[in-house]
């Protein structure tokens, strides 16, 4: 279960970095992403996503198929402007996307990426880590 005043701490200081920055209406795409998996970015992404009312989107799930991070960005965010954009790739085992895509015998490619058409905020949130290869 997720520590309610860890994410407190973090919601203050996004918003803080936030209204610090002069262009934050400028922004247009986030990419979150960590350094591992089970660090964080699915918290990070719903609290930006709830801040900037911001559209979200997870273009690659692995494992959890049941609990997707879309689906709990989805619990946590309140405002009725966010939308939510389909999982591009919904891979069955719970490991790094090009492990898991293998052994679902899917071949993902660069080019499969292509961002949701929105006028919005778009928080992206990666899966797996930067150490993550491919």
């Amino acid at each position: 279960m997720t520590d309610w005043n860890v994410l407190q701490k973090i919601n203050f200081k996004v918003k803080r970095d936030f209204l610090r920055m002069k262009t934050a209406n400028d922004l247009k795409r986030i990419f979150i992403t960590g350094n591992s998996t089970d660090v964080g970015k699915t918290v990070v992404s719903a609290i930006i996503t709830e801040y900037l009312k911001a559209d979200y989107w997870k273009p690659v799930q692995s494992g959890e198929l049941e609990k997707t991070d879309t689906m709990k960005v989805k619990r946590w965010v309140s405002n009725n402007k966010t939308a939510f954009h389909e999982e591009k790739f919904k891979l069955k085992q719970p490991l790094s996307p090009h492990a898991a895509a293998e052994i679902d015998g899917v071949n993902i490619q660069l080019e499969d990426f292509i961002l949701p058409n929105t006028s919005n905020h778009l928080v992206v949130e990666g899966a797996g880590g930067l150490l993550v290869p491919k």
